[in-house]
């Protein structure tokens, strides 16, 4: 099955909360730059976004942490695809950091946020 795999790093630029915290709407316009490039890299096209099914944020995201978005085709139905888009932190900033550059290196990704997009494809 095909997969697209993106990585993109929240900047301060991204912030929207006190205390650094990112948008929860940032992440999404991210996840569906992923989801076009699937369905460009699939169907030869961006199709046309028409819903989005469900959508679950599990951590919240900070500016600096460095996210991976893996986004693949669950199934067909006729001319919609639906689309799974998942956002892993890779790297996150500590809480307390030693040093203004410090970052944690996540071994194993925490899981931020899923969605699911239903696009049609032409």
């Amino acid at each position: 099955m095909e997969e697209v795999v993106m990585r993109y790093r929240m900047s301060d630029r991204d912030v929207f909360y006190k205390g650094g915290v990112v948008n929860g709407a940032r992440c999404m316009t991210e996840m569906e730059h992923c989801a076009n490039r699937l369905m460009a890299k699939v169907f030869h096209n961006t199709g046309h976004l028409v819903r989005v099914k469900k959508t679950r944020f599990y951590l919240p995201i900070a500016a600096g942490d460095y996210l991976e978005f893996h986004a693949k085709v669950n199934r067909m139905e006729g001319n919609k695809a639906l689309i799974e888009v998942r956002s892993y932190r890779i790297i996150g900033t500590p809480e307390n950091p030693p040093f203004e550059s410090s970052v944690d290196v996540n071994a194993e990704p925490p899981l931020t946020t899923a969605t699911q997009y239903v696009y049609e494809v032409k």
